[in-house]
């Protein structure tokens, strides 16, 4: 178990700031991938086709960041992530 919870944030690059509102993915891998997301609250995960396009999706939980808090291999989310199991954000 503690292999998982090291391993499955480290594939996706998870940066977590989540006082301060931030939530940084760098995934170790390009596109087209699908890689979890696991913080405290929710579990989620990221789907890339291609660089610059990224897909959000809530499993269980919830995640609530303002608005440029998310942002994955730099490219940054302008809009609020407000997501609760089953909800989906696209961007950019």
């Amino acid at each position: 178990m503690l292999t998982d919870l090291y391993l499955l944030p480290f594939l996706s690059g998870q940066v977590p700031d989540l006082p301060s509102g931030k939530l940084a993915l760098k995934p170790k891998y390009p596109p087209p991938y699908v890689m979890p997301v696991l913080i405290a609250g929710a579990e989620a995960s990221i789907a890339s086709k291609e660089h610059g396009k990224y897909t959000l999706t809530v499993a269980h939980g919830c995640l609530k960041l303002p608005a440029g808090g998310l942002s994955v291999d730099g490219v940054v989310c302008e809009k609020a992530v407000d997501l609760s199991a089953g909800q989906s954000l696209s961007f950019p």
